[in-house]
This record gives C-alpha cells, structure tokens and sequence, in this order.
C-alpha cells in the first residue's frame, strides 16, 4: 500500500467560520497549499481528507437524507473545483483512514504518542522541547519529528 498524506479542507487548506452551506469555501491557507505542492512535487500522494464527504445516516428521514446527499454531491465537486484552481490538479478526496496513511493535517486532530494514550505534545514537553522557533520550524520537536518521517524522538 502506498503511503499517502491526508489534509483536512475546512480550517487546514481554507479558512473555516463555521458551515456556510456546500458551496461556500474558505479563504486559501497559503501555508498549507504552499505545503501541499512541495509534497505533490516531490512526487507524494497528498488526500483531501473531509468530512464534507462522509455520508449521512441512513436512520435520517427521507427528506433530510436526500437534502444531505445533494449536500454531499455539491461538496465533492466544490473541493475538486478548488483543487484544480490552487494545485493544478483533482486530488483524491476522502473521509476514511486506511493503513496506508503516514500523515494526518488537521485542525481538529489532537496527536497521541503510539500505545500510550499520552498526547505527543505533552510528551514533547517532557523531553524539553518547548524552547520557541527554530531554523524555521515551530519548535525543535517540529524538525526532530519531520527529519524521523513524524516520528516521535527519544
């Protein structure tokens, strides 16, 4: 399986201020779209991951269910619009992870450091890296993390 990237849409990609309906997209994120096209140049496979996409509960009633289907359809093809206008390109779009994802870019995602249910933060902390900007990266436990593949150091 090949490894793949997934960044959030709303509040990762394109600002987010809460629904405004399917149609209706965020401001760029320079950072992240900038981001994105290094990895699509090096040659990575990047996904839309969004729940814009999720479909909704069959338990619905009839008429909420197909309202949010359509919903659903809009969405699919605002980001695929969106994609080709900033990257050039449709990247695949999904909600579901897959053993295949290396890297999760979101808004929402709170990191835990692998079977210890302690957050990666909280550990990053503890090894001292807390110590501000650096070379251009957030923190040293930033470009620790990029130069071992997300890795956690120890």
């Amino acid at each position: 399986m090949k490894p793949w990237i997934g960044v959030d849409f709303d509040g990762t990609l394109v600002e987010y201020d809460g629904w405004q309906g399917a149609t209706h997209v965020g401001k760029p994120v320079p950072s992240m779209v900038d981001r994105v096209k290094i990895w699509l140049a090096e040659g990575k496979d990047v996904r839309i991951f969004t729940a814009r996409i999720a479909e909704p509960d069959p338990l619905l009633p009839p008429e909420e269910f197909a309202r949010r289907s359509e919903e659903m359809k809009i969405s699919i093809y605002e980001v695929k619009k969106w994609c080709l206008i900033h990257f050039g390109k449709v990247l695949p779009i999904t909600c579901t992870k897959d053993y295949g994802m290396v890297e999760l870019w979101d808004n929402r995602c709170v990191q835990i450091e692998p079977n210890t249910g302690r957050r990666a933060l909280d550990v990053a902390y503890s090894r001292g890296y807390n110590d501000g900007y650096y070379d251009g990266y957030e923190s040293q436990f930033e470009k620790d993390a990029l130069e071992n593949e997300g890795g956690i150091t120890t």
